[in-house]
């Protein structure tokens, strides 16, 4: 019977479930129904329109402006993010605004705050309210994302308890991360915001940072390195790599996650010169620490994991979690009537590739890595990603993927080649990681026992171990 157990346990198994399972569950008895109402009130999530509320949505405001709903006495994550749907009938922002700031100052014990706007005129209503209220919480807010317009004006938010900030431009994505690749910005930051965002970090003792878009933020880390307070990030998100960062990395130690989502320095001369400094100065630094690392390359360089880094990546011992691409020089185009069907879709569909990579140079790096991720006794995840190839740089992501013409697909060809050589590796150490690797997902299991698409791998398999990776699933590899 759930009600023998502790109120403490039913409050942590309520915290792991959906709300709609939390609302299915209050419904059960009224001692169910007490001890759930912290976890079903816990997250209040407000969805904005771009001119304005629905009904519904409005009724909700007027709710919560009473002081007298669950989300007053309990919620402490607050997400205000675009509906998807718009509503025909709206009610106009004249009579939003207030009802939007009493509702909001009807929650007094909000410590994490996410507010995602669409573009410039989805948010105009709902800033002046939204702004407020940020402006009140002071030294209680611990967590703040922002996914905003630019223009915003962020100086009078006077927040000092802020330990976890994160900031992403708008619609950034795979086809603006191609710009970042050529050295262009879609989404320049303006000096207002970038000055605001800079005071906001120098005036609180964050732990984790996390930047996502295609703004280069070096005054940032110049102004987290110069600090004598003794703050030191330890969870790091960033799309952009730049020398200050790496600098700033290697004047302390004890970082725990770092996610470099884009490990880029416009061409592959830099690039190369970034990742030099990235494996010989930064994780040295870190590498008692490092539970999580992010370092995919976005096209071949020294950040793909190689014999070159492989004395300082195996030096990460207590790693959880590694993704890194994998370099593949030699990729070709293939006759028709020698297609590969390469499996991108869940249930075994395929696509057509119509170039090669060698798998021998594969099977070489590949094997490397699997062999150096069994030397970490705490990993969970391997993603193995392909590094896009130089020439096709200036052509952009998304024109290489899908042109019709285009002759040579090398990511592609570089993943179905990982997946092979994935699925040929034997050995005879066990490693508890899950490998998201070419299209699928694999775990290492004892030979013969086989997955849905690797028979040809087993036959092939060397008999020099008995435990081999099996597929398990389907993955796509999208860029970050």
């Amino acid at each position: 019977m759930l009600l023998d157990l502790s109120v403490e346990l039913l409050e942590l198994i309520g915290a792991q479930l959906t709300h709609c399972d939390l609302a299915i569950l209050r419904t059960v008895c009224k001692a169910l129904n007490g001890v759930l109402c912290r976890s079903f009130f816990f997250i209040l999530v407000l969805k904005t329109n771009r001119n304005g509320l629905s009904q519904q949505r409005v009724d909700l405001l007027k709710a919560l402006a009473t002081r007298e709903t669950g989300w007053s006495a309990h919620a402490k994550t607050l997400r205000i993010v675009p509906a998807k749907q718009l509503s025909l009938k709206r009610v106009s922002d004249n009579t939003l605004v207030p009802l939007l700031a009493a509702a909001l100052a009807s929650l007094p014990k909000i410590h994490t705050v996410v507010w995602h706007v669409a573009n410039q005129d989805h948010w105009a209503w709902e800033r002046t309210a939204v702004l407020a209220f940020l402006a009140t919480l002071g030294d209680t807010l611990h967590e703040l994302e922002l996914s905003i317009p630019n223009t915003i004006n962020l100086s009078a938010l006077q927040i000092r308890g802020l330990r976890k900030f994160t900031f992403k431009c708008p619609g950034y994505g795979p086809s603006s991360a191609s710009l970042v690749g050529l050295g262009l910005s879609s989404t320049p930051m303006l000096p207002l915001m970038y000055d605001d965002i800079a005071a906001l970090i120098s005036g609180n003792q964050l732990t984790s940072l996390h930047f996502e878009g295609t703004t280069e933020w070096s005054v940032i880390w110049r102004l987290m390195r110069s600090r004598k307070d003794g703050t030191k990030l330890i969870e790091i998100t960033t799309s952009i790599v730049t020398q200050d960062l790496f600098d700033y990395l290697s004047s302390y130690s004890g970082l725990e996650k770092l996610a470099l989502m884009l490990s880029d320095g416009s061409n592959q001369t830099v690039s190369n010169h970034l990742a030099d400094a990235f494996f010989e100065t930064v994780l040295p630094r870190h590498a008692e620490t490092l539970r999580e690392l992010s370092c995919p390359s976005a096209y071949q360089s020294g950040f793909s994991f190689g014999p070159h880094n492989v004395h300082v990546v195996s030096s990460l011992h207590k790693l959880t979690r590694l993704e890194m691409s994998i370099n593949a020089a030699a990729v070709q185009s293939v006759h028709s009537y020698g297609l590969t069907m390469l499996p991108i879709l869940v249930g075994g569909g395929g696509l057509p590739v119509l170039t090669e990579a060698d798998q021998d140079d594969l099977d070489l790096v590949v094997t490397l890595l699997l062999e150096t991720a069994a030397g970490f006794p705490f990993l969970q995840t391997l993603i193995i990603r392909a590094a896009e190839t130089e020439e096709n740089r200036s052509a952009g992501y998304w024109y290489v993927l899908h042109h019709p013409r285009n002759p040579i697909n090398h990511t592609n060809a570089v993943n179905v080649a990982i997946g092979n050589a994935v699925e040929a590796f034997c050995t005879d150490v066990l490693c508890s990681a899950t490998v998201y690797a070419g299209h699928a997902t694999y775990r290492l299991l004892p030979r013969g026992v086989l997955g849905p698409t690797c028979a040809v791998a087993e036959a092939q398999a060397t008999p020099r171990g008995c435990l081999r990776y099996v597929q398990t699933g389907w993955w796509s590899p999208c860029p970050l």
